[in-house]
Parts: structure tokens; C-alpha cells; sequence
């Protein structure tokens, strides 16, 4: 997958977005019509595998990135500019990479 730095970004929260109505609508009994239970059930766990299969500090971050809705400059206080956009890209590959399988 040969993607630029923002597709990889716009993908990623896509793909956690997604995740998340998938858990909201089970929880709250609601069907998409048109998407089959089974097949939303399906892509939610291998949301999660993917990012049960990530390194301790892929997955912190992810979760502080694309999981937890903190403000966009919650990394300030941890990295610098440099430091966030490197481990930010290196989370996003490990993600991606696991998610493909």
C-alpha cells in the first residue's frame, strides 16, 4: 500500500470511526439495512485484532490519536512536532500493516 502521509492519516480515523458506530449500534440494538449483522461483527474484530497485534506504544498511541476523541493537541505535552509526526507515521504503518493481515 503506497499512500501518502494524509491518506494514511484519513484512512486510519476512518477506519476507527467506523468501529466505533459499528459498537454504538450494537449496543444501542440498532441494524444498518445495509450491512448484515455478521459482516459488521466480522470487521469490528478485525479492527481489533489489528490493533491487539500493534506494540504496547503503537497501540497508546493510536488510542490517543484516533480512539479516546482527545483535543488535536494532546501530544504537545509528550512531543515534540518531530517526534509526533515520526511516531505518528510509524503507528499508522504498524496499523495498517496489521490490518491487511
Amino acid at each position: 500500500m503506497n499512500l501518502t502521509f494524509k491518506e494514511k492519516d484519513s484512512l486510519v480515523r476512518f477506519v476507527f470511526r467506523q468501529q466505533k458506530e459499528i459498537v454504538f449500534r450494537q449496543k444501542n440494538s440498532l441494524q444498518d439495512p445495509q450491512v448484515p449483522y455478521e459482516v459488521s461483527e466480522k470487521l469490528k474484530n478485525q479492527i481489533q485484532c489489528a490493533y491487539e497485534l500493534c506494540s504496547t506504544d503503537v497501540r497508546d498511541f493510536l488510542r490517543q490519536e484516533y480512539m479516546e476523541g482527545n483535543p488535536t493537541d494532546w501530544w504537545m505535552e509528550y512531543y515534540s512536532r518531530s517526534s509526533y509526526y515520526r511516531i505518528k507515521g510509524k503507528a499508522m504503518d504498524e496499523f495498517l500493516h496489521c490490518l491487511q493481515g
